[in-house]
């Protein structure tokens, strides 16, 4: 049950993420959102860049802000979204803020982040993957100036439990560190 409850949620999460404004610059990596800045970090070790979308309210409780990095591949002349990191109820005040083991829906004050992998082309959520509470797991806002936001971060994720597993290829740890984005607040 708690399986179907988080597929559910995770497809709801992408239902709003593609009926966001579609305006379409001609390039196939931005066609359903207005990405800006940067997002970059260490995954497992490797050098990870990717795209950045800010929300200035988390959707759905509108406590803090929420962010969506994005990892997109080529397929044809289309990108497909293959890679979210999802941050959500950040709050938007200078400080470090430590992740808790959370969904977007829940009501609480401190931030929470998931890691997601897609599927299929872009709209299929694959594997889940939540914070490792035993590991040192934050987000410190370093800046605001007016709709722009610069932070850093570090994170850990294993592999949901209560999710199968779709691409077993993929590791069942995984650690962001030296993470940093810099993007603007939409909406």
């Amino acid at each position: 049950m708690q399986d179907l409850k988080s597929k559910i949620i995770a497809g709801l999460f992408l239902i709003l993420l593609f009926t966001c404004n579609k305006d379409d610059d001609g390039n196939p990596y931005y066609w359903n959102r207005d990405y800006w800045g940067e997002a970059t970090a260490l995954k497992n070790g490797e050098q990870w860049n990717a795209l950045i979308y800010g929300h200035r309210r988390s959707v759905p409780t509108h406590i803090g802000a929420s962010f969506s990095i994005d990892v997109y591949d080529v397929f044809g002349d289309v990108g497909f979204r293959r890679e979210t990191l999802h941050f959500f109820r950040v709050p938007l005040k200078k400080g470090i803020y430590e992740f808790v083991k959370s969904i977007a829906q829940d009501s609480l004050d401190s931030p929470g982040v998931r890691h997601l992998y897609i599927l299929q082309d872009g709209d299929v959520v694959g594997d889940l993957f939540t914070i490792l509470e035993s590991e040192e797991n934050y987000i410190e806002v370093l800046s605001l100036e007016g709709d722009e936001i610069t932070a850093e971060f570090q994170v850990t994720f294993v592999r949901d439990d209560l999710e199968s597993i779709s691409n077993p290829e993929v590791p069942d740890t995984i650690r962001f560190t030296n993470g940093y984005f810099h993007t603007r607040l939409n909406d």
